[in-house]
């Protein structure tokens, strides 16, 4: 865990993205002797304002290479051999008494006495005091915050 978190901790700092570029430093004023301040000239050459022609490229055609066709051998058919078919093992009827769901809900126990039990037993889980006051402060900061957020004092 501590060589993930050297790991993690070594390619955050090494990242560019989390690092802000250097601001270029400038002079503030340049001290000249002469009165009249020189200026760069603002109009560009001739020579560079003028777009070159492309190169013409002359294409070269290949040649085409014709397929020679190679003749077919014939195989002759191997006969195909016939998967012998297994007997089919035939399925025991049911009994006429119970059904397989009915044996199980005897034999674990089940009915509205176990559902209304399981449910009894979750209200009583659930819904104590202090679980209650939680809800109920956690639906107060909800109504404060989200609902009327906006709304004067």
């Amino acid at each position: 865990m501590a060589r993930f978190l050297a790991l993690v901790v070594a390619f955050v700092v090494s990242c560019d993205a989390f690092v802000v570029p250097a601001a270029h430093m400038r002079a503030a004023t340049v001290v000249s002797n002469s009165p009249v301040p020189t200026l760069a000239p603002r109009i560009a050459e001739v020579s560079m304002m003028a777009a070159k022609k492309p190169l013409k490229k002359k294409v070269v055609k290949k040649p085409v290479k014709k397929v020679v066709k190679k003749p077919v051998k014939k195989v002759a058919k191997k006969p195909v051999k016939k998967v012998a078919k297994k007997p089919v093992k035939k399925v025991a009827k049911k009994r006429a008494g119970q059904s397989y769901a009915l044996s199980q809900r005897n034999s674990v126990g089940g009915g509205t006495g176990s559902i209304t039990g399981l449910v009894q037993e979750l209200v009583g889980t659930l819904l104590n005091p202090t679980q209650l006051a939680f809800v109920g402060l956690w639906g107060a900061l909800v109504l404060k915050y989200v609902i009327f957020y906006d709304q004067p004092e």
